[in-house]
C-alpha cells in the first residue's frame, strides 16, 4: 500500500490551532443553546452549583469512556491481535492502534463511535432523566472535544484515493491500495 498523506494530530501546531477553534465554536453553540432554554423556560431538576457540579463531572468522566470506546472498537474491528495503547500529549487523552490498518468505513468508525456512543447517551439522559439544559451541556462539551476525531474523518471522507487508514503513534495515514 502506497501513503497518500499522513495526518499528525499531535504534532502539527497549525492543525492543533485549528482543532481548538473548532472546539471552541461548538462549546459555544452549547452556551448558546443552555442560555436560549434558559430564556425559553426550561427547567433542571438541579440548579445552581449542583447542576455546574453535574455537568462539568459528567463531562469530565465522558472524557477516559471516550477513549475507552475508541480502545474497544480498535479491538472490534481490528481483530484479536490488535493491541491498543491509551495515552496523554498536548491537553488530549487518546486511544490508539499503532501500525494497525483498517478499510476507510472501518477506520471512520473507529473515529466516530465514541461521537455517537456518548452522544445519543446524554441526549437519552436529556429526555428521560429530568436534566435537559446540563444534557445539552454536556452533549456540546463532549462534542467540542471530538473535533480531532470528526477532522481525521473529514479527511477521510476527503480524499477519494484513500481506501484504508494506518493509525500511527501521533495521528493516521490514508493509504492506498
Amino acid at each position: 500500500m502506497k501513503t497518500v498523506c499522513e495526518i499528525d494530530i499531535l504534532g502539527d501546531p497549525q492543525l492543533q490551532r485549528g482543532m481548538v477553534a473548532g472546539s471552541l465554536g461548538l462549546f459555544l453553540v452549547g452556551v448558546m443553546g443552555v442560555l436560549v432554554g434558559l430564556a425559553l423556560g426550561v427547567a433542571d431538576a438541579l440548579d445552581g452549583l449542583l447542576w455546574l457540579a453535574c455537568v462539568v463531572g459528567l463531562s469530565l468522566a465522558a472524557l477516559p469512556v471516550h477513549e475507552l470506546i475508541h480502545g474497544a472498537a480498535f479491538r472490534l474491528l481490528g481483530g484479536p491481535g490488535t493491541r491498543v495503547r491509551f495515552g496523554h500529549q498536548a491537553g488530549m487523552l487518546y486511544a490508539t492502534a499503532p501500525g494497525t490498518v483498517y478499510a476507510r468505513g472501518r477506520f471512520m468508525a473507529i473515529l466516530l463511535a465514541p461521537t455517537v456512543v456518548l452522544s445519543l447517551g446524554f441526549a437519552g439522559w436529556g429526555l428521560l432523566g429530568g436534566m435537559p439544559l446540563a444534557a445539552w451541556a454536556c452533549l456540546w462539551v463532549h462534542l467540542s472535544g471530538c473535533v480531532g476525531d470528526l477532522l481525521m474523518t473529514r479527511e477521510i471522507r476527503r480524499e477519494p484515493e484513500c481506501t484504508h487508514v494506518r493509525d500511527t503513534a501521533t495521528g493516521i495515514a490514508l493509504l492506498r491500495q
